[in-house]
């Protein structure tokens, strides 16, 4: 398990992702939430206005890789708002609070593609950062809260289950047993402009792109020799019609099963471009896997370029 947290944190680049990685404008524009005070017993508090965020203007507008890679920005950010807690207060400070507002939810909060990315990040969150929340306060919740957090809780630790408290509307009484009043902050969102959405290629600009068909019930294979450790692997791809699983394995002399690196997953990437890149712990042979396996009728167009970056190359992804 300790070998799992420090290759996570070797390939999305932990250590430096503060200082190094430069989020899409959308998500630092659009993705409302931050840091704000305390609580009264000088833990960090983290406000997530779930309710307000315009869930299939971010979806469009960025890929699952980039969004994931967000959260882990936000962690990482959480975790040294908590570490400058613990030099203001001179005693242990380990763990923040997360208040979760679902003031103006609805249908499109609890939409399936968009949960399934915040399965990712929960799946991520509770993997790396173990015991790091100190209480999650949900307000107001509504009735049909309870559908989306059935579909969240199967990526929940018991003792994660165990800190969150569910409250309605009336929750400012309950909230100000935890958080002094000049510690709560307005919470407000917008929409994305449709000109942040990722446009699907024309044909002429797909004709410089690989391409591959992926018959149904199977998989294919694109490998990718990647000579030092620390170099990039960059993937970018689309669908000509319908969605396909995507996902990195790495085969490693000695080894007969290749090592998953990252798990297939389903891309919408017949409706927004799948971009994204990883840091190459070890050399090895990666291969980036088109997997149509659950597919019993269709076939699947993918177009995709795929790259090595050494490590001492500038490696901007495509756009």
């Amino acid at each position: 398990m300790l070998r799992d947290h420090f290759e996570f944190r070797v390939t999305y680049d932990c250590d430096n992702i503060l200082t190094n990685w430069k989020p899409p404008e959308v998500l630092t524009k659009y993705m409302i939430g931050g840091m704000f005070g305390e609580d009264r017993d000088g833990h960090p508090v983290w406000y997530d206005p779930y309710g307000c965020l315009d869930t299939k203007g971010v979806f469009y507008s960025c890929t699952r890789h980039d969004f994931l890679k967000y959260k882990i920005l936000a962690c990482e950010r959480i975790q040294q708002d908590v570490d400058k807690c613990n030099e203001k207060e001179a005693r242990a400070i380990e763990t923040v609070n997360v208040v979760f507002d679902l003031q103006h939810a609805g249908l499109l909060h609890i939409w399936r593609p968009f949960i399934d990315r915040y399965s990712q990040v929960l799946t991520a969150y509770e993997a790396n950062y173990p015991e790091s929340l100190r209480r999650g306060i949900v307000i107001n919740a509504p009735k049909m809260f309870t559908v989306g957090f059935q579909l969240i809780k199967p990526f929940l630790s018991e003792e994660t289950k165990e800190k969150v408290m569910i409250l309605g509307s009336n929750y400012k009484e309950k909230l100000l047993e935890f958080i002094h009043p000049d510690q709560l902050p307005i919470c407000f969102g917008g929409k994305v402009p449709s000109s942040f959405y990722l446009n699907r290629r024309s044909s002429k600009c797909r004709e410089a792109m690989d391409t591959c068909t992926v018959l149904n019930g199977k998989f294919q294979d694109v490998v990718c020799e990647v000579i030092e450790a620390g170099s990039h692997l960059q993937w970018d791809f689309e669908t000509e019609n319908e969605n396909i699983s995507f996902g990195v394995f790495l085969q490693q002399n000695g080894f007969t099963t290749p090592k998953t690196i990252i798990p297939s997953m389903k891309c919408d990437c017949n409706t927004v471009p799948e971009r994204g890149e990883i840091i190459c712990a070890v050399p090895g042979n990666y291969m980036i896997r088109f997997d149509n396996s659950y597919s019993w009728m269709k076939s699947k167009k993918v177009f995709y370029s795929i790259n090595v970056v050494p490590p001492a190359i500038d490696h901007p992804l495509p756009v």
